[in-house]
């Protein structure tokens, strides 16, 4: 359920970053939370994955160092060789950082990690991916699963159970005076909804 909640959460992100969401789930402890925000996506495993690279080439450098016996801070070009990596990477930042927005219609890509322009429910999207002939049926299975599991009353109370004190704490935050106003999912007004989900919770 949790893995699905967060394939679902990735898949409607509001910043294209997820890094970038200034808002964390208070309810899982501080050590975890960037790795909850991060939803085990894409963008997590191309993290770990850059992490890991970094870590094999600092060991090579550092073994390097130590065979050959080198003196990086007795090496006159030393300076000027940290100071021309340190611009190329400036660079290539701003490289990459193109290249993540071109777009190719053809292909459908509309850059790298770009969000969903969301007007409609995530059946909308299936169905459209249906119509057009994008995507393997085992991958349109898989959403048609994973949307019914969201839908289930099961997961809400398993997630309503799990982040009481988050949805306590933030209920003022989450309820304007406007959404108060408007008829609740039962009809009544919502601030008569709210006052019993509040007081089952």
């Amino acid at each position: 359920d949790y893995l699905s909640y967060q394939r679902y959460r990735f898949s409607v992100r509001e910043y294209r970053w997820m890094l970038r969401n200034p808002v964390m789930d208070e309810s899982i402890s501080e050590e975890f939370q960037t790795v909850d925000l991060l939803c085990f996506s894409s963008q997590f495993y191309f993290l770990m994955g850059l992490l890991a690279f970094a870590m094999v080439l600092i060991c090579m450098s550092i073994e390097a160092i130590l065979r050959l016996n080198y003196n990086p801070l007795g090496d006159m070009a030393f300076l000027i060789l940290f100071v021309a990596v340190f611009l190329v990477g400036e660079i290539m930042v701003r490289v990459y950082e193109r290249m993540a927005d071109i777009k190719v219609k053809r292909l459908n890509w509309r850059g790298l990690w770009a969000t969903k322009q969301i007007e409609g429910t995530v059946d909308d999207d299936v169905a459209a991916k249906l119509a057009v002939g994008e995507g393997k049926q085992a991958d349109l299975e898989q959403e048609r699963l994973e949307l019914q599991a969201l839908n289930s009353e099961r997961f809400r109370h398993r997630f309503l159970e799990r982040n009481r004190p988050w949805i306590l704490q933030h209920l003022v935050e989450l309820l304007t005076p406007r959404s108060l106003d408007q008829p609740g999912p039962d009809g009544r007004p919502t601030v008569e909804y709210v006052r019993d989900i509040y007081a089952e919770l």
